[in-house]
């Protein structure tokens, strides 16, 4: 297996439980990890705070796209659909 080094890798929902630990594992394999999420990330060399709704700004430079931003609470999920179809699908 050939293993990547240094690789710029962009993590949505990069807060939530998957994402953080990713990030984590990302960090720990010395790749440069920049979160997409409205929440602060545990562990990243870049931050965007903005939900996934929103055009995303030109990062330049990118090996990898990890998408995991999502309304994954099935509460706000059932009490917003239209929001949730909104991030879940059209944020996607």
């Amino acid at each position: 297996m050939i293993e990547a080094e240094n690789m710029k890798v962009l993590v949505t929902g990069g807060s939530g439980f998957l994402g953080s630990h990713i990030c984590t594992a990302l960090k720990e394999a010395d790749h440069h990890v920049v979160v997409l999420d409205t929440a602060t990330p545990p562990d990243t060399d870049e931050w965007l705070q903005q939900t996934i709704t929103e055009p995303l700004p030109i990062i330049l430079g990118l090996d990898a796209v990890i998408h995991l931003a999502a309304l994954a609470n099935p509460r706000e999920c059932d009490a917003g659909p239209a929001r949730a179809f909104s991030v879940n699908v059209g944020g996607t």
